[in-house]
């Protein structure tokens, strides 16, 4: 039988923690990426801990996600790498307008095969 590479062990438990809804990167793909979970990181763990409050049922919560990303995962925040903020908004010629079209396929005539599809 061959063994579990305890990585991708380390990754699947972690999910099992997080319970994360939506997308979700396969275990082996961030093995492979290079993505190894410290198992002794108590420094980033306090980090963690830091950020987070507790709800009256005593579940823990992020009440603050750029506190979260600036301690514990260290990302800068510049103003000038974002557009649309009060320091860098968007030029005008810049901006653009986004419509949604919902296409609906007209029902099948009487005789002809089942509907088109478009919901």
């Amino acid at each position: 039988m061959p063994t579990r590479d305890p990585n991708i062990a380390a990754h699947q438990e972690w999910l099992g923690f997080v319970r994360p809804t939506g997308l979700v990167v396969s275990s082996p793909a961030l093995v492979q990426a290079g993505v190894i979970l410290n198992r002794r990181d108590a420094e980033g763990q306090q980090l963690l801990n830091n950020c987070i409050q507790r709800t009256q049922k005593d579940e823990p919560f992020l009440p603050d996600f750029r506190t979260f990303a600036e301690s514990v995962l260290d990302w800068q925040f510049a103003p000038a790498g974002y557009a649309g903020m009060d320091e860098s908004p968007i030029p005008p010629e810049l901006e653009l307008t986004i419509t949604w079209l919902l296409y609906h396929s007209p029902p099948p005539r009487d005789g002809e095969g089942g509907g088109g599809g478009g919901g």
